[in-house]
């Protein structure tokens, strides 16, 4: 699902007719710098949509800027804290947690109805607990949404559900007094990967039919299971002889393969779309970079690095060719992209303390 435009793809010309309308290039919106950037080389995605998250005032909202209007929606705008979000498959719903009503709950809200965004047809409750529900995942048909349930909310007892979003039946995968979070579909929506500490040391396990398995091998603190989404594989983040690892496993023979490292830290690992590259950050090079490793060859190719910034949160676009992320400097965020051939890095919106940027599918 492309976002819905009235237009065609963006041309130079369409550039250059965007550039003389809006002059500097710059637009405010409701307090809000849109740096659109519009001189770069090659245009973004067609229909090119992204959400974030922002804090301003005391409060995190979803943002979805179009990045071809330069047109900004806080589509939460709730006075709450408005936390982990996630487009559903077909681009048409937004899943999110939010404490708007007390407690955190998981949230739906359609999101298209015409041409120029819009929210429609109200905000649906998913979850009505006493505790906290958190951290939503579509499935890949779009007809379920798995969630961390804290069960206790003192003792660390969060449990994995998964909910069928059109019946509102739940059912509870993991049901044990660990801490069980992170949870994290398969292609085919059949198997559940998720990370628990059941045996002391926190793991991640694969749900399969009812069944569970341990997937990695025990000893270290494993974080954030990713599946590919082109095979059976998972990456994850291990720490466990002093130094973090991106490992990526096979489902079926269970070989663990390590892609890439961190001398502090290394953020979750996110896919390309066709499954042959991983992006993440680290700092491998003793500065908060942007990497990306070719999981055949294990070659690492530095994208963004700025001392004194932290960069983050990456992201693929549906064509492979542009990455976005978030970065910050002296308390100061923005959203911001880059072309992966010519990695020419263009800023796309500054909004507070922003934060986990996704494509719209």
């Amino acid at each position: 699902m492309r976002f819905p435009t009235n237009r065609g793809s963006l041309t130079h010309r369409s550039l250059a007719l965007l550039t003389a309308q809006l002059g500097t290039g710059l637009a405010f919106v409701s307090g809000v710098i849109l740096l659109l950037a519009l001189v770069a080389s090659r245009a973004l995605p067609d229909g090119g949509a992204i959400g974030f998250l922002s804090s301003q005032d005391g409060n995190t909202d979803i943002y979805v800027l179009d990045i071809v209007r330069g047109t900004l929606h806080n589509v939460t705008d709730n006075g709450a804290v408005n936390g982990s979000f996630a487009f559903s498959p077909d681009g048409t719903r937004i899943a999110f947690e939010s404490n708007k009503d007390g407690n955190t709950e998981i949230y739906m809200m359609n999101v298209e109805c015409h041409s120029l965004f819009s929210v429609c047809g109200g905000i649906q409750q998913l979850t009505d607990n006493e505790t906290d529900s958190r951290h939503p995942v579509w499935s890949p048909d779009g007809r379920q949404i798995a969630y961390v349930y804290d069960v206790s909310h003192e003792d660390g007892d969060n449990e994995i559900y998964v909910m069928d979003v059109e019946s509102g039946d739940i059912r509870n995968l993991t049901n044990n007094s660990a801490d069980d979070n992170w949870p994290a579909w398969s292609l085919d929506g059949s198997q559940v990967t998720f990370v628990s500490d059941r045996d002391a040391n926190s793991e991640v396990y694969l749900s399969s039919g009812g069944d569970l398995q341990s997937f990695t091998t025990p000893g270290r603190i494993d974080a954030c299971p990713s599946w590919s989404p082109t095979r059976p594989q998972v990456a994850f983040v291990s720490y466990g002889e002093g130094v973090p690892v991106i490992h990526v496993g096979d489902i079926a023979e269970r070989h663990l393969i390590p892609v890439a490292t961190g001398a502090n830290f290394v953020t979750c690992p996110v896919w390309s779309p066709d499954g042959n590259r991983i992006a993440f950050a680290s700092d491998h090079a003793a500065v908060s970079a942007l990497y990306v490793a070719d999981i055949a060859d294990g070659s690492l190719t530095q994208l963004v690095v700025s001392e004194g910034n932290w960069n983050g949160s990456p992201a693929w676009s549906s064509d492979a060719d542009w990455i976005i992320f978030a970065t910050r400097q002296n308390n100061q965020s923005s959203i911001r992209s880059i072309d992966i051939q010519g990695k020419a890095v263009r800023s796309l919106a500054t909004v507070g303390r922003s934060s986990a940027p996704t494509w719209w599918p």
